[in-house]
C-alpha cells in the first residue's frame, strides 16, 4: 500500500487575502485564528485573557514608558492604578473619544470639548495668555506633540502651539489648513504625517512657518496610527517610525517622509471608520495591532 503523502511547514508569512486560496504558497494563511507568529515565522497559540475591571470605560491609553494609565467613564476621566484600582482626574469630561499625548512625564488630553494635562497625580487646565492675537490651547479632536510644540487637529486645521509654551496659540500664523476633517497627527523626527478624510500627508519641516506640505499615501483611519522608536522595527530603522492603516493597507512612514505600504500585496483592509492600536513588544514578538470597527 502506497503511503500518503506528508508535508512538514516550519514557517508561516501570514495571512494572504489577496490571492485566491489555489493560488496560495506554501508559508500563506487563509485563516489565522487565535495565533501568533514570531520573529522567524514560527506559528503558535496565542495567549488568553483574564478579566480585571468591570465597566463601561472608553478612551484606554498608557504613555510609552507605562507610568501612567487613563481612561474614562461616565463622563470622568480615571487614571487606572497598578493594583486595578481607579482615581478620579477630571468630571464632567463628557463621553466623546479622548485622545492623549505624552511629554516629559506629562499627559496632555482633549476630546473636542475639554483639554487640559495631568501632572502631580491631578488634572489642570490652560489659562488665558492675555497676549495680542495669542489664546490659551484650545479642545481638539487630536492632539499629538512636536519640536515644542503641542498640535491640535480641530475639524480640517492643524494648530500649533508656541514652540516651548504649549499653553497658547498664535492665532495669525500658528496653523496649517487642509482640505478636509483631520484623521491622525502623527509626528516623527523630520516632520508630522497628517490625515484627512482623502488623503495622509508628510508635512516636512520644523514648524508651521517653514512646513511643506505633499500627499503620501490614502486616508488614515482614525484611531489606527501609533509611533514607535526604529529599533523596535525587525529591520532596525533611524529615528521615529509612524505606523498608520489606510484604506489601502498597513503602512510604514520614516522619519524622512518616506512610506510604504506592508500590506498591499497580500491583505485588503475592511471599511471602517475608526481603529484602536497598540503595538505588542514580548519576548520575540513585535507586533502593530489595530482593531477596525464601526
Amino acid at each position: 500500500m502506497a503511503k500518503e503523502p506528508s508535508f512538514n511547514w516550519q514557517k508561516f508569512s501570514g495571512l494572504n487575502k489577496v490571492l485566491r486560496p489555489e493560488e496560495l504558497g506554501p508559508s500563506d494563511l487563509s485563516v489565522a485564528r487565535n495565533v501568533d507568529i514570531d520573529r522567524e515565522n514560527r506559528i503558535s497559540r496565542k495567549k488568553g485573557y483574564v478579566s480585571v475591571m468591570s465597566g463601561n470605560y472608553h478612551s484606554l491609553w498608557a504613555a510609552p514608558d507605562e507610568s501612567i494609565c487613563l481612561a474614562v467613564k461616565q463622563g470622568t476621566l480615571y487614571r487606572i492604578n497598578d493594583d486595578w484600582t481607579t482615581t478620579a482626574l477630571k468630571a464632567d469630561v463628557g463621553d466623546a473619544p479622548m485622545v492623549y499625548t505624552y511629554v516629559n512625564s506629562t499627559v496632555y488630553f482633549t476630546n473636542n470639548t475639554v483639554i487640559g494635562y495631568v501632572q502631580d497625580e491631578a488634572a489642570h487646565g490652560f489659562t488665558d495668555p492675555a497676549m495680542s492675537f495669542k489664546v490659551a490651547t484650545f479642545p481638539g479632536h487630536l492632539i499629538s506633540y512636536f519640536n515644542g510644540r503641542l498640535l491640535i487637529g480641530k475639524e480640517n486645521i492643524l494648530f500649533f502651539t508656541d514652540a516651548l509654551a504649549i499653553g497658547r496659540i498664535d492665532m495669525r500664523k500658528g496653523f496649517k489648513q487642509l482640505p478636509q476633517k483631520l484623521t491622525s497627527i502623527l509626528p516623527v523626527d523630520g516632520g508630522v504625517y497628517v490625515s484627512d478624510l482623502a488623503d495622509t500627508y508628510w508635512l516636512a519641516g520644523k514648524g508651521p512657518s517653514d512646513m511643506t506640505i505633499r500627499s503620501v499615501e490614502s486616508s488614515t483611519i482614525p484611531g489606527s496610527g501609533v509611533v514607535i522608536d526604529g529599533s523596535l522595527h525587525r529591520d532596525g530603522q533611524q529615528g521615529k517610525l509612524a505606523l498608520f492603516t489606510t484604506t489601502r493597507g498597513i503602512c510604514m512612514g520614516t522619519s524622512d517622509g518616506q512610506v510604504v505600504n506592508l500590506t498591499q500585496n497580500k491583505y485588503r483592509i475592511p471599511v471602517a471608520m475608526r481603529g484602536a492600536t497598540l503595538v505588542r513588544n514580548e519576548a520575540d514578538k513585535r507586533q502593530y495591532v489595530a482593531h477596525l470597527y464601526n
